[in-house]
């Protein structure tokens, strides 16, 4: 009786194990990013991905914010981004991520909103606004060094500024977009 009680915890306990096996092989479902290249612009631009259908789709969620004015006037510029991504052909992919790692190359539509506030610093007073929409296609390729992604992108699209009172008239230009992003696979 003591035998046949064993082996029945020895089966649970490898079809747990086997259960957290399964849902592991493919890889880490999260990645938690930052912009290095937002740091040099005096700002910090952050994303978390998300894998929503490992070896097809994942969806990336942004924010940044950066001061771009310097002088007389100061500024803040706040950004919120979604990009949706298709993961194509797998590359070859370290055993420790699993088989369906978000490595390799993918394909990226990232829409963009971002509002900017100017004040003038001598007379303390607000200067205006501009709102920006911007919609860009984007090709990348995330390389892995242990759970740390490095993914290097470049995208086209275009821009809209807005001005909000209605004085000025809407510009449309295009974008193109050359991106890095370094974080952590989890």
């Amino acid at each position: 009786m003591k035998l046949t009680t064993f082996a029945v915890a020895l089966a649970q306990a490898s079809s747990v194990s086997g259960a957290a096996l399964a849902a592991d092989e493919n890889g880490p479902r999260n990645a938690i990013s930052v912009h290095p290249f937002s740091l040099l612009a005096h700002g910090v631009a952050l994303q978390y991905e998300r894998y929503v259908s490992p070896r097809r789709f994942s969806l990336v969620l942004a924010a940044g914010f950066r001061s771009s004015s310097r002088g007389d006037y100061s500024s803040w510029v706040t950004t919120v981004g979604v990009e949706p991504r298709v993961w194509l052909a797998r590359a070859e992919r370290p055993r420790h991520l699993g088989r369906d790692a978000m490595v390799g190359p993918y394909l990226g539509v990232r829409g963009d909103a971002a509002w900017l506030a100017m004040t003038d610093t001598t007379r303390n007073a607000w200067v205006g606004g501009n709102m920006g929409l911007s919609l860009v296609g984007s090709f990348g390729w995330r390389f892995t060094v242990s759970l740390v992604e490095l993914t290097p992108s470049f995208g086209v699209g275009a821009r809209t500024d807005i001005d909000p009172t209605g004085r000025l008239a809407a510009w449309v230009r295009p974008v193109y977009r050359l991106d890095w992003t370094v974080g952590w696979m989890f």
